[in-house]
């Protein structure tokens, strides 16, 4: 979700942007139609779990979402609280995909997944790095969906490398 909101934020205001870090996301300028249909058809059926009870779609989601025991805690308690009506904004978030050109970044480009992410994510990041070589790639061991809350000070250490490799101010 950060992923799509950020590039999005570069998309209409590149002038603004120094530089753009994406974890466990995808070019949302070039998403393939058949894994954007699989995406979307996974992401229903988390929010139909959400539908039914907010404690099922946490418990669901933090496997997927966390690979180590504590990240898998801290997302299950964090989902938790999060509102039903809260899904309706998150549905608009398709709107984002492939909605604009893509025109060639000005600024630098670091993207990424964990190791244990769904197959799907690994290959999207694949097929981004292909489509523009210049960014920074980096995989975390022993981390899923959610880089920061299984590793983060590997996380933390890769974002501040990126910053100081791309002078930007932070």
């Amino acid at each position: 979700m950060g992923a799509v909101l950020a590039q999005d934020f570069a998309n209409r205001y590149p002038k603004a942007v120094q530089s753009l870090a994406c974890f466990g996301g995808y070019d949302i300028n070039n998403f393939d139609l058949k894994m954007q249909k699989e995406n979307s058809a996974s992401q229903m059926r988390m929010m139909l779990k959400a539908i039914f009870s907010i404690k099922w779609f946490a418990k669901s989601n933090q496997k997927i979402s966390a690979y180590t025991l504590q990240a898998q805690k801290e997302f299950f308690e964090m989902n938790i609280q999060f509102p039903k009506k809260s899904f309706i904004y998150l549905a608009s978030l398709s709107s984002m995909v492939n909605a604009r050109q893509a025109n060639p970044r000005k600024y630098p480009l670091l993207i990424g997944c964990g190791s244990h992410d769904i197959p799907m994510e690994r290959f999207a990041v694949e097929m981004w790095k292909k489509r523009e070589p210049k960014c920074h790639l980096i995989i975390f061991e022993e981390a899923g969906h959610c880089v920061n809350m299984d590793v983060p000070k590997q996380f933390n250490t890769a974002i501040a490398v990126f910053w100081k490799s791309a002078n930007v101010d932070h």
